[in-house]
Parts: structure tokens; C-alpha cells; sequence
């Protein structure tokens, strides 16, 4: 491997039902295909002895201080078998909470799943585009395939529209312009004597 590195070529390997077949790249066009937005969830086909492969990324290791490639691991597609995957979740649209000065808050930025590669996706996309203040997405409100098995319990909350300090702020603005007037009726009126002392 350090031979191929020498060389400006990216080793790398596709594993496949517990085999695995080295291949190498050349460094200039597996960087292109990894800064291409490359997920994990992303389905590629690579030519190996004029053999097409159907294959996910499994893992990139990079150089821990020049981020540099060194390394890149690819799954092999297999019809019908099924694989486990983390999808990641999108959003498309501007919220209308956020318009009104909320935040988008997302709690989990993928969604484990099991399925055939025939089901896969590449991303979730959720339209946040009608979600107002406090309002949310939950799992089970996903938009997914009914062919996927969901590898993440309960129904948790996967993004919000939170109340941000300027929500916060307008809300409490009301009981702010009240306060004025309460702390005058409160003080003494001008000109008023105090109770003499007997």
C-alpha cells in the first residue's frame, strides 16, 4: 500500500460476504469523487477487470493532519441482500417559523436503516416549509420507504423550529409595555407628602 501511495495512487479495497478485492485509484479522481458529496448511502459503480460493481462507501480514512486520502473502503451490492446503512436526513424549503425569527433546530442528521439495495436512498428529504414556531418532525413522520427496517427506537424528535431569543423577546414585549405604568403606580404621586411622624 505505501508502494501505491509512493506511486499517487489511493488503495482502497470492495468487500463483499466476507471477501474482499484490492483496487487502487488515481489520487486527483478518487479526491473528486469524495468531495462530489460522496455519502455513505451514495450507490457508485466501479470497473474492476471489466467487471462493474454496484458499491456503497464504507469508510475513508484520511491523513490525521493534512487530511489527505489514504484509504477508502467500498461494500458491494448484492440483489435482494440486505444491508444496514445510516440514510441522511435533508431538509428542503424555508421554514415559516424561521421567517418569524425561530431556529431550525436537527437533533439526529441521519436514520439507521436495513433494506435491499433495490430500496435504498440516498438521502431523507424532509420539507420544513409549513413548520411554524415549536413545531416539529418526529420518525415516524419520515417520509421512508415501507421497505425499510428502522434501526432507531421509540419516535423521537428528528428536527424543531425552536423559539430563538427574539421569539422569546416578542412574546414577553406585551408584559414589558405594562411595566411602565405599574412601577408609576407604585412610586408616589408627585408632590406628595410623606405621613408625619407623631
Amino acid at each position: 500500500m505505501n508502494r501505491l501511495r509512493k506511486a499517487g495512487d489511493v488503495p482502497g479495497n470492495i468487500i463483499y460476504e466476507g471477501n474482499s478485492v484490492m483496487i487502487s485509484f488515481a489520487k486527483a479522481s478518487i479526491q473528486k469523487l469524495v468531495q462530489s458529496g460522496l455519502r455513505t448511502s451514495t450507490v457508485i459503480e466501479l470497473d474492476v477487470d471489466n467487471q462493474p460493481n454496484r458499491v456503497i462507501v464504507k469508510e475513508v480514512q484520511r491523513h490525521p493532519v493534512n487530511g489527505e486520502i489514504l484509504h477508502v473502503d467500498f461494500y458491494r451490492l448484492t440483489p435482494g441482500r440486505r444491508l444496514t446503512v445510516n440514510i441522511p436526513v435533508t431538509t428542503k424549503g424555508n421554514a415559516i417559523g424561521v421567517k418569524d425569527g425561530g431556529a431550525l433546530e436537527q437533533f439526529y442528521n441521519s436514520v439507521k436503516i436495513r433494506t435491499t439495495p433495490e430500496a435504498l436512498k440516498e438521502t431523507i428529504e424532509v420539507d420544513v416549509t409549513n413548520l411554524g414556531v415549536g413545531d416539529g418532525v418526529r420518525l415516524s413522520a419520515l417520509p421512508v420507504s415501507k421497505e425499510w427496517d428502522i434501526r432507531l427506537e421509540g419516535d423521537p424528535m428528528i428536527l424543531k423550529v425552536s423559539r430563538s431569543r427574539m421569539t422569546l423577546e416578542t412574546d414577553a414585549a406585551p408584559g414589558a409595555e405594562g411595566a411602565p405604568a405599574a412601577a408609576a403606580a407604585a412610586a408616589p404621586a408627585a408632590g406628595a407628602k410623606a405621613p408625619e411622624k407623631k
